[in-house]
């Protein structure tokens, strides 16, 4: 024993001394008189040493000084393996791709052949260039048929498949891989991407069977997620809601962490909320008595019970809840409100609105700006019926914790009619939650993030949301201008990721598809890379979310990346100039036997014809004279997405503008234009504030195309809007309304079912 722990506690020491030793003491006459080989060894052994221990960067470093020392040695080609393997951990796939290319040109006689292309293919895979993965799999499969990866390979080849839409070869090589190798590891993985292709086409049964008998293998933990997820919408396509609810929230259990757990926790809730009959919420509640989601089922009958007005019934539902979860995170509020007394028993004091907006802090600039919407209807509002109505205002300062205090107070204390605000997603959502639990109406004029109306009854917003933005663009350039294909590059960020989904979406969904999807670091100036890409796939249009300080980096530099000629070391190039010389002799051919002059000066029709611009689109983060300035000629006929346009020549819009001018001494931008709508909707839904807060809610629910300043719009009873989107293009440095500027983002009709 005392031995083993000598060993131990020396082989740390050992390999440090080496690494000092080579790297700080090169020069010595010691070191140099070490023979070449055991130096190397030694050098490998560490770095081995380092990569089993996950220390990739000591690991790393070592193999690249064996390397320097050794670049020919029988364990040359084992450094590079792991180098390309400590790449492909890090993400670096095309770093990865390079070293085991270099692996199989450099030690040809390598054990590890096999291995590296097999892992070259993979790096092309896992850095999404589907086309060429699945060509180096093939490749793979003919020189190497008996390998050991071959049922790893065909998985690859299917997965691949399925990102393509081939759904056909995908489930011919799935059946192959089963059939070749019905004992394989990768048995149930197989039947989970055969699930897939059968749900993709349609076929909702043989889905459901194969994804079942996945679950009951093993299955890698992402695979399992998506089979549960997949299963899960599949019930609900069935119109099985119950049996959905039971998927997802099994899903819930299986995922830590994670944004994917915050969005199906949401789901979940919707569909208890919004799906299910109070019997099936009751067997939810049978079958999770305590976990989840019996939490969600116990508050939602609490929550029906009470709007029915069976108040002891939704008392002992809270209570309940409270047994079965007395470290619930929603229990402080449940405990509330069971308390006796309320502010709904007191009621709202009239001629008094609540305003939460930052006031101090970085954000004071917007929420002046919505203040002052505020403030101007409520002014015109009482100098049109002879009321004193006031606002209240809280200071917010951007925080959240900061919000939901302001909606206590305001409730409570200053028992406001309605409180406009906040601002921000980030404060609304606390805010919204607090405003629910309390029952006093919430309408924010500014904040987009989703999920935020799902909150409650009791929460409202209107505003241009990325949803109204992306639809409305692909709707106008697919239905109103004819374009099929369409490219994306977006910054690599929450709204980016969004904005570039929900567009997506929207063009597939029209008949049109999107053939390039590229994205941009916040940081980066130069994007050569991508727009080289986008140039190869020559799309009609690139849609560019994102604000118009990178707008002005971008638009210049798509022209300037723009290939005006082939490369002479593309074999692709290589194959069509050879044919097009072939061509060319044929034709030389032809005309001499045929005694016909051919004019070399007179182009052909094809050549002469000028190449389409792409034409660009854009979101409401353009909307700034500096784009105009700064973009020049760059972003002309360029379409952009605005939710309100001081330019408009719609009356009420050139009234609230001049008004606003001559009372504040400068336009109006979006936030005060939607800040004066919401404000003058919740005029209207409290009868001037005498409404209770139960009867403002209700009425902001029925509201029907308001002829708002900020476009006309619909309030929904989930408490989101349907506002018309106006569409702007760039002509001669100008914003201007396209042709047909306002494009609704769905039938209101079907809209107001959901």
């Amino acid at each position: 024993m005392k031995s083993q722990k000598f060993k131990w506690y020396i082989w740390p020491l050992t390999v440090v001394l080496l690494i000092f030793i080579v790297n700080g003491c090169a020069q010595s006459p010691a070191l140099k008189a070490i023979p070449p080989t055991a130096k190397g060894e030694n050098l490998f052994t560490g770095a081995e040493h380092f990569y089993e221990n996950g220390q990739f960067d000591q690991a790393a470093d070592l193999y690249e000084s064996y390397l320097s020392y050794e670049p020919d040695s029988y364990l040359s080609d084992n450094a590079v393996f792991r180098l390309g393997q400590i790449a492909m951990l890090r993400g670096n796939y095309i770093l990865s791709l390079r070293l085991f290319e270099d692996l199989s040109r450099k030690y040809p006689g390598s054990e590890l052949i096999p291995s590296a292309r097999f892992q070259a293919a993979r790096s092309l895979y896992l850095n999404y260039s589907w086309d060429k993965a699945l060509n180096a799999l093939m490749r793979f499969r003919e020189d190497f048929p008996v390998s050991q990866y071959n049922p790893e390979v065909m998985l690859l080849s299917s997965d691949i498949y399925i990102k393509i839409r081939e759904y056909a070869k995908a489930k011919e090589t799935l059946h192959k891989l089963l059939e070749i190798y019905p004992d394989t590891p990768l048995k149930h993985s197989a039947l989970f991407h055969l699930g897939l292709c059968e749900m993709y086409i349609g076929q909702t049964e043989e889905a459901i069977n194969y994804l079942t008998i996945s679950l009951k293998g093993e299955l890698p933990d992402d695979e399992r997620q998506d089979a549960l997820y997949a299963l899960g919408t599949l019930a609900l396509m069935r119109g099985d809601t119950l049996a959905g609810v039971d998927y997802f929230s099994d899903l819930v259990k299986f995922v830590e962490t994670g944004d994917r757990k915050g969005r199906v926790i949401k789901k979940v809730r919707d569909l208890i909320q919004k799906r299910l009959r109070d019997d099936e919420i009751k067997l939810v509640m049978e079958r999770h008595p305590e976990d989840f989601p019996g939490d969600l089922a116990m508050i939602e009958m609490a929550d029906r019970k009470y709007d029915q007005g069976d108040v002891s019934d939704a008392r002992a539902y809270l209570e309940m809840f409270l047994a079965a979860f007395p470290d619930h995170p929603e229990a402080p509020s449940v405990r509330e409100r069971l308390s006796p007394v309320s502010a709904k028993a007191a009621g709202p004091a009239l001629g008094k609105f609540g305003c939460i907006a930052p006031l101090t802090g970085p954000l004071s600039g917007y929420g002046e700006k919505m203040i002052r919407g505020v403030k101007m209807a409520i002014e015109e509002y009482n100098l049109k019926y002879g009321t004193s109505l006031k606002v209240v205002l809280f200071d917010s300062v951007a925080k959240a914790d900061n919000a939901q205090k302001g909606v206590e107070l305001l409730a409570y204390e200053d028992r406001v009619s309605a409180i406009i605000g906040p601002l921000l997603t980030s404060t609304a959502m606390p805010a919204a939650a607090k405003a629910e639990q309390i029952g006093i109406p919430l309408f924010t004029p500014t904040a987009t993030g989703e999920g935020l109306p799902e909150t409650g009854k009791f929460v409202f917003r209107n505003c241009l949301t990325n949803r109204h933005q992306a639809e409305a663009l692909a709707s106008y350039a697919v239905e109103e201008m004819g374009l099929t294909r369409f490219g994306v590059l977006f910054p690599f960020n929450a709204y980016g990721q969004e904005m570039m989904t929900l567009f997506s979406d929207k063009i597939n969904n029209l008949g049109a598809h999107v053939d390039i999807i590229e994205f941009y670091d916040q940081d980066d100036t130069d994007f050569k890379e991508q727009l080289i890409r986008v140039h190869q796939i020559e799309p009609e249009a690139l849609f560019l979310p994102g604000s118009y300080e990178k707008i002005v980096l971008i638009a210049p530099q798509i022209p300037f990346y723009e290939p005006e000629e082939v490369d002479p070391n593309d074999p692709n190039a290589m194959l069509q100039e050879m044919a097009s010389q072939l061509a060319e002799e044929d034709l030389e051919m032809d005309s001499e036997e045929m005694d016909v002059q051919v004019d070399e000066d007179e182009p052909e029709e094809d050549q002469v014809q000028e190449k389409e611009e792409i034409l660009l689109l854009g979101t409401d983060g353009w909307y700034d004279q500096r784009l105009i300035v700064e973009g020049e000629s760059y972003i002309e006929n360029a379409v952009l997405s605005v939710g309100f346009f001081p330019g408009s020549r719609e009356p009420n819009v050139k009234s609230f503008v001049s008004n606003f001018q001559r009372r504040y001494a400068e336009a109006p931008d979006l936030v005060s234009a939607q800040a004066y709508d919401a404000t003058n909707m919740l005029l209207e839904a409290s009868r001037g504030g005498e409404a209770s807060w139960d009867e403002t809610r209700k009425n902001l629910a029925e509201i029907r195309e308001f002829p708002g300043v900020s476009g006309n719009t619909t309030l929904l009873p989930s408490g989101d809007s349907v506002k018309e989107v106006s569409l702007l293009q760039i002509k001669r440095r100008r914003f201007v309304p396209v042709e047909r500027s306002l494009f609704s983002l769905n039938s209101r009709s079907d809209l107001w079912k959901q």
